[in-house]
């Protein structure tokens, strides 16, 4: 009888063998001596472990090896080097990478999809991704290593992926297009840094130093901190990509709740900017500064920090720095009851975004935006912002900022609403989304929020729409919060009835 256990070890076998037949097959035979979990466990070496196929199949299908070994030996030479050069892009890769890296031509490329060794298909934008099943791939790399090509063609890789990041743009008006890039080149971009952390240090400070916006903005928190920590380790503090990876950790630190360490690293950072000079990042590096000292209570350096922040920004026309610190001084001005004064620095960081093009920026203005607005008693502008903001923040996959957004605008509009039931709701799907982004529960909805819902809804009611909030998808808590269908609590039929 198959248990729990062994069931979610054969989906996963499944899985890392790529749904391929005969892989499959030959992974069942081995259950004889093996169970499913061990064979888990072993296929990090899946073409020695997939052997002794049936006897009376032909004598390439009986292990897997032999079977890519028949269609390895079918190419020519030159298609077998290409073969093996596409083993260094984990995530496949287009047709411009393959061209920088691998010196290949479509010709080539057409003899190893006609030969069902690599897969096209198209990226969001258009453009065709070649890639490879990973039980083929681990075998081109084989025979990369044995080439002894593989360190050149590794570098190539590297230094092609250093130049697509840097090219990137994160913060102007192709920012979503650049996401969404980075979201197919991610797997590639973790194996380059991960060789350049060995090798060469240079390269890893500059793959380093640009992606940790992305990491931010798609919320790979934990992961980023982690390269971003080697990154500045391995690199010269006194280089521009060292001060720049330091900005970043900071930025991820105080996102994920570590203020203490995001201070430190932050001053640091700054103390080494302001000894380069480089005014782009020592605003920048004041706005990641004054956002981990925002929990310490002591406003008037952190107004400090921002206002010079702004007058840089201001002084060399980076509208990005100028929205962000406005975002945080409209915070500064909501924290000290003054609360018009926070809305007139949220349009005005508004305006500043717009002038970017960033369509996150924008979004995330709103919401804050919104928010002081239904603490202003205007309810209606606050409604027209939450259905801007919130759909918008959710399809651009910046999970952190909507989470934010779900806890400060859509939780209070729904209190204010005098909607509890579905306050409690988006707070279990706000729980939910900063457990799985592994950072703490924010930031309007604290205790005394959850306390008096509970409290007015009752324990099990509450109970009820909180869980019902948790288990929610992407698009239900959308429609949740902007008004949509509520929660289908057994509450919320009695009311309707």
């Amino acid at each position: 009888m198959i248990d729990g256990e062994a069931t979610t070890a054969i989906t996963s076998i499944c899985k890392r063998l790529d749904g391929l037949p005969l892989a499959i097959e030959l992974a069942a035979a081995r259950v004889r001596l093996l169970s499913p979990k061990a064979i888990l466990a072993r296929l990090d070496e899946r073409l020695a472990l997939l052997t002794g196929g049936p006897t009376d199949l032909p004598a390439r299908q009986q292990t897997l090896r032999a079977t890519i070994d028949w269609s390895y030996d079918l190419l020519e030479i030159e298609q077998q080097r290409l073969f093996a050069k596409l083993s260094v892009f984990p995530a496949g890769a287009r047709i411009d990478a393959i061209e920088s890296v691998c010196s290949a031509d479509l010709a080539g490329l057409e003899a190893l999809v006609r030969h069902n060794l690599v897969v096209a298909q198209d990226d969001p934008d258009g453009e065709p991704r070649f890639s490879m099943l990973e039980t083929i791939r681990e075998y081109a790399a084989a025979q990369l290593e044995a080439s002894g090509e593989a360190d050149q063609v590794v570098r190539a890789r590297t230094e092609y992926l250093l130049q697509l990041v840097e090219a990137a743009d994160f913060e102007g008006h192709d920012q979503i297009d650049w996401l969404d890039r980075l979201d197919a080149e991610h797997d590639n971009v973790r194996a380059a840094l991960a060789w350049a952390l060995d090798n060469d240090q240079e390269l890893a400070g500059g793959i380093g130093s640009v992606t940790w916006e992305y990491w931010l903005l798609r919320g790979h928190l934990r992961e980023g901190r982690e390269h971003l920590s080697r990154v500045i380790a391995g690199t010269s503090p006194e280089s521009v990509a060292h001060a720049v990876a330091m900005v970043g950790d900071a930025n991820l630190a105080s996102t994920l709740g570590q203020d203490q360490e995001g201070l430190q690293i932050s001053r640091e950072a700054l103390e080494l900017l302001e000894a380069l000079g480089n005014r782009k990042w020592i605003a920048r590096a004041l706005n990641a500064l004054a956002a981990c000292e925002a929990y310490g209570g002591d406003y008037a350096r952190i107004e400090q920090h921002l206002d010079r922040s702004v007058a840089i920004a201001r002084e060399d026309c980076d509208d990005f720095a100028l929205a962000s610190a406005l975002m945080n001084l409209g915070w500064l001005r909501f924290e000290a009851g003054r609360k018009s004064e926070a809305a007139e620095l949220y349009e005005t960081a508004l305006h500043a975004w717009e002038r970017t093009g960033s369509t996150w920026g924008i979004a995330w203005a709103r919401s804050s935006l919104g928010f002081v607005r239904v603490s202003l008693g205007d309810m209606e502008g606050a409604e027209e912002l939450l259905r801007h903001s919130i759909p918008s923040l959710a399809g651009l996959g910046t999970p952190w900022h909507f989470c934010v957004a779900l806890d400060e605008l859509a939780i209070s509009f729904a209190r204010a609403c005098g909607d509890d039931l579905r306050a409690a709701c988006l707070l279990g799907s706000r729980d939910r989304l900063a457990a799985d982004l592994g950072t703490v529960t924010p930031w309007y909805s604290d205790d005394n929020v959850v306390s008096q819902v509970r409290e007015s809804l009752g324990v099990g009611v509450f109970d009820e729409a909180y869980a019902e909030g948790r288990a929610m998808s992407l698009e239900q808590i959308v429609d949740c919060a902007v008004g949509g269908d509520g929660p289908r609590t057994a509450a919320s039929s009695d009311s309707a009835t």
